[in-house]
């Protein structure tokens, strides 16, 4: 699940529980969805930055360079 994990984090990331903050209240992803409160006001908290990011953002690569020596 792709929430726990940024969540939680994971052996490559480190997770929103680690704001001291968060970890008082909720110190595991299970404590968060307890309720059902979570998912009943992610959308609500959410909606409009994922809307905004959808029409605003671009995401553009860079160009592969080459490795002097190759």
């Amino acid at each position: 699940d792709r929430a726990q994990a940024a969540y939680e984090g994971g052996p490559m990331s480190r997770g929103e529980v680690e704001e001291a903050c968060l970890a008082r209240s909720y110190p595991d992803y299970e404590a968060l969805a307890a309720g059902g409160r979570f998912a009943a006001l992610a959308p609500r908290l959410y909606q409009a930055l994922l809307a905004w990011s959808a029409g605003a953002v671009q995401v553009v690569p860079h160009a592969q360079q080459e490795i002097a020596g190759e």
